[in-house]
């Protein structure tokens, strides 16, 4: 009943709609800035490779990337552009992992995984479109619902003067525990209607009839990445729709996070705009420690942070960051945050029940 309840206060909210309505009509400007110049072109192109192939000439010189692909010369080069020279136990961690992503090729090409015709990644660059101006926007805007949601919701006694009624036994005092929940779980589940939205829009505009099945490492789906152009080298085989589907996991779980630490801020201030200002601040010093190298171990350390695990966002799962993008990196980062979270979590809300209104 009190579950009913406190859904109902925040779904009647006009707010929590409002910033819906206005994160569609800018992610409609989204989909047209990054793909309207060629949505008419792409649906002749799908027809076209789906029944007739790409040139042989064009695919033949795309399976030939792999031919001189070492990733011994990708790591040196990236260590160059970004003046990264670890040493120790460090600098052996990373040649350790950059050899087996040599061995890692080596099985690609073996296994055919490279093989298969799709868009061409050179031309249409959709990789980076869909995961980086696309998804990472829309994962800001379900984290923002999600915080909206947390603060509003928590925030609600004192806005409406009821905290001297409400908090005066241990039972009213659990009810910020129900509010905590009800409000992470109604802004993902609306943040989840504005994904489903874009995503169907993206996917209608860009059919990947015949394609989901193809694996993330095939020749064709290589795009430019900064000044480097090399094929995106997955630690384990990946298919389209499993990288789509593991990064929509990786995302909403990120989304779920800045619940919890909305909440932890909302219980120390007792403020909801103090609390919005912290979780902002927060975010951004993620973003500026994460620019400060270390070279040493403490960069994986640094990287473990909502910011990082959004910001790289595209980048999942597969060779990239020269310090933090190693297998199992996503699950390690989103486990450390989970972690933190629930400790601190529940530290502050112990204290909580034992304070003075």
């Amino acid at each position: 009943m009190i579950w009913k309840q406190e859904l109902r206060k925040l779904i009647c909210h006009p707010m929590l709609w409002c910033m819906l309505g206005v994160f569609l009509i800018f992610n409609v400007f989204l989909l047209w800035l990054n793909i309207g110049d060629y949505v008419s072109e792409i649906q002749i192109v799908h027809n076209e490779i789906r029944n007739d192939g790409i040139s042989s000439e064009y695919y033949e010189g795309s399976l030939s990337r792999y031919d001189t692909l070492d990733m011994e010369d990708i790591k040196e080069m990236k260590q160059e552009m970004y003046c990264y020279y670890p040493t120790g136990s460090f600098k052996d961690f990373i040649d350790t992992r950059y050899e087996r992503l040599n061995e890692r090729v080596k099985e690609i090409v073996a296994s055919g995984e490279h093989e298969g015709s799709v868009y061409s990644g050179e031309i249409y660059h959709l990789h980076k479109k869909l995961y980086v101006n696309v998804l990472r926007w829309v994962f800001l805007e379900m984290g923002l619902l999600v915080v909206f949601a947390v603060l509003f919701i928590m925030d609600y006694e004192r806005i409406q003067g009821t905290v001297a009624i409400t908090y005066t036994s241990h039972v009213g005092r659990n009810l910020q525990c129900i509010k905590w929940c009800v409000g992470i779980l109604t802004g993902t589940g609306v943040g989840s209607i504005l994904l489903v939205l874009t995503l169907g829009a993206w996917f209608i505009l860009i059919p990947y009839e015949g394609f989901w099945n193809m694996s993330m490492t095939a020749a064709l789906l290589t795009e430019p990445r900064g000044i480097l152009m090399y094929p995106f080298i997955t630690f384990h085989k990946m298919t389209i729709v499993q990288y789509l589907a593991a990064t929509i996991l990786v995302g909403v779980l990120l989304v779920m996070i800045l619940g919890f630490v909305a909440g932890i801020l909302q219980i120390i201030t007792n403020n909801s705009y103090l609390s919005f200002v912290g979780i902002a601040m927060m975010l951004l010093s993620g973003l500026y420690i994460w620019g400060y190298s270390t070279a040493t171990w403490f960069d994986i350390v640094l990287s473990w942070n909502p910011t990082v695990l959004w910001y790289t966002m595209g980048n999942y799962f597969m060779e990239g960051n020269l310090a933090s993008n190693f297998e199992g990196a996503e699950i390690i980062s989103l486990m450390v945050q989970l972690t933190s979270c629930f400790v601190i979590g529940r530290m502050v809300y112990n204290k909580f029940l034992t304070s003075d209104c």
